[in-house]
């Protein structure tokens, strides 16, 4: 396998990730929705809110780190 070979490769492996990214990303963002609808029904008190949509957006960092560190130990 010469390098150019090797470049698309990982190239093409850095797309796939994206992609799987971009899916639970949205996934996740579907799911965050929906219980936010459930839960708008039920009588939550303010701070409440704001703990659920401090966890939902500390949560999609974590997902972004991760992919980020891949992307790096890939490219390194």
């Amino acid at each position: 396998m010469d390098l150019n070979e090797l470049i698309v490769s990982e190239d093409l492996h850095i797309k796939r990730l994206d992609e799987l990214v971009e899916e639970a990303v949205r996934e996740e963002q579907l799911l965050t929705s929906k219980l936010l609808e459930l839960e708008v029904e039920s009588d939550l008190t303010l701070g409440e809110r704001l703990a659920d949509k401090v966890a939902t957006f500390g949560g999609q960092l974590d997902l972004y780190f991760y992919v980020l560190e891949h992307l790096v130990l890939v490219w390194v």
